[in-house]
């Protein structure tokens, strides 16, 4: 898989060094020209993360991520224009 493919992050739970890069168990095709991962947003909630797929000309997909237990936990198909509001605990 191409490494622009993947998404890297750092557990700063634990000490910062080679082994606290990890790769996160999300993937986007690498033979799939027309989509790729746009963004990554977060909120309070450190295990949790918004990742902003770019779907097509009209569309984005925002997937809601658990880091800790890498699985996805929602999604949602929306247009070009739209702005994520997270709440307090740490909810989109």
């Amino acid at each position: 898989m191409s490494d622009e493919c993947l998404i890297l992050y750092v557990d700063f739970t634990k000490e910062v060094n080679n082994e606290s890069l990890q790769i996160m168990d999300f993937k986007v095709s690498p033979t799939d020209n027309e989509t790729w991962i746009k963004g990554i947003k977060y909120g309070v909630d450190e295990n949790r993360i918004a990742i902003i797929v770019h779907m097509s000309k009209e569309v984005d997909t925002i997937y809601l991520w658990d880091i800790e237990e890498q699985v996805e936990f929602g999604s949602y198909d929306v247009g070009k224009i739209y702005e994520l509001i997270w709440d307090n605990s740490g909810n989109l």
